[in-house]
């Protein structure tokens, strides 16, 4: 069973997150080095889609940032997979100068458009040349994200402005709502891990405050050993900031959990080795018949915001508004 990553479906609704104001591959020295380089980008990337005559699947997995490497296109993009526009670059690079270069605290990007560039009418979204394994993950996190968030997902290929999700070269989107049809590029390296592969996770960062006695108020399970149904490694401590587990699968479950409020956990992923064996020879001692049909593919699951409407969320005073819209913002009618 291949197993579809969504890292790099979580793209940013309202606002664009970035790591610094540096390209990825070689950071330029000077303005003109930095408008050479977009230029080159936007040659690379003419009509949003680039035809690649490689089609090797190499042996490891790589990053974002190595595969747009590896398919010509990581020059032409922002911070390894972001696709900007002429005036968003014109405008990174007005804030380059005016702070010298010297942030790199992310931060949300709002250009001058702002409000405009962002989907407060609904995100309309359609599919081009992509595997069936993409479509169907894909709208399922739509349904995921339209639960949580204040903004309405729907598959609509006549909308005026939309994103189409494609099977381009490389692993990039856009910022934001451009305006008209924007992409969203998936190539086959960057969405799935196949059948006999093993994970790497890296644990990147995690607050502090929460492991008394324990992590037993909140934490990160990863589990990556064979057999899903025993515990994973729990982490709860920035101390452990930097930690790598390697998976015996392809399928490596990562549970959230806080007693206490919303708690950030960074985790960076990737495909650590390509494999040819099946992924479920290693779990498949369960009782019962074989035979016994399995769930529907329409069959909704429990939402987070359906257990915690279980609980009563929305009024628990505990909790202030603020946290009650990042959790269940629609659930608790503060759209």
């Amino acid at each position: 069973m291949n197993v579809v990553l969504l890292f790099f479906l979580a793209f940013r609704i309202r606002a664009e997150l970035f790591d610094s104001l540096e390209l990825t591959n070689e950071a330029p020295t000077s303005d003109e080095n930095f408008q050479k380089e977009l230029e080159e980008g936007y040659q690379l990337l003419k009509d949003n889609y680039v035809k690649i005559e490689n089609d090797h699947v190499p042996q490891f997995g790589g990053t974002i940032e190595e595969i747009n490497t590896e398919s010509k296109v990581g020059r032409a993009l922002f911070q390894g997979d972001i696709l900007l526009t002429r005036k968003q670059a014109e405008e990174i690079l007005e804030d380059v100068r005016e702070n010298e270069g010297k942030r790199k605290k992310r931060q949300a990007f709002r250009d001058s458009s702002y409000p405009f560039s962002t989907w407060s009418n609904g995100f309309s979204f359609t599919f081009s040349n992509t595997i069936q394994a993409v479509k169907r993950v894909f709208r399922k996190a739509a349904l995921i994200w339209e639960a949580e968030t204040c903004i309405d997902f729907r598959e609509d290929s006549e909308a005026e402005d939309k994103v189409v999700v494609h099977m381009g070269g490389g692993c990039f989107s856009s910022i934001g709502r451009v305006g008209g049809v924007q992409y969203i590029s998936l190539g086959k390296d960057c969405t799935w891990a196949p059948a006999g592969s093993t994970i790497e996770v890296v644990l990147d960062s995690y607050p502090s405050g929460v492991a008394v006695d324990g992590c037993h108020f909140a934490g990160v399970e990863i589990k990556t050993g064979s057999d899903k149904r025993h515990t994973g490694y729990r982490f709860c401590s920035p101390r452990y900031a930097g930690t790598s587990l390697v998976s015996t699968h392809n399928i490596v479950p990562i549970i959230t959990y806080s007693r206490v409020y919303e708690r950030k956990t960074v985790l960076r992923y990737r495909i650590a080795s390509m494999g040819t064996g099946t992924t479920d020879t290693e779990t498949s001692e369960t009782t019962g018949s074989t035979d016994t049909e399995s769930p529907k593919e329409s069959t909704p699951r429990p939402t987070r915001c359906d257990l915690l409407m279980e609980w009563d969320f929305c009024n628990d005073d505990n909790y202030d508004n603020e946290v009650k819209y990042l959790a269940c913002p629609k659930s608790c009618n503060l759209c």
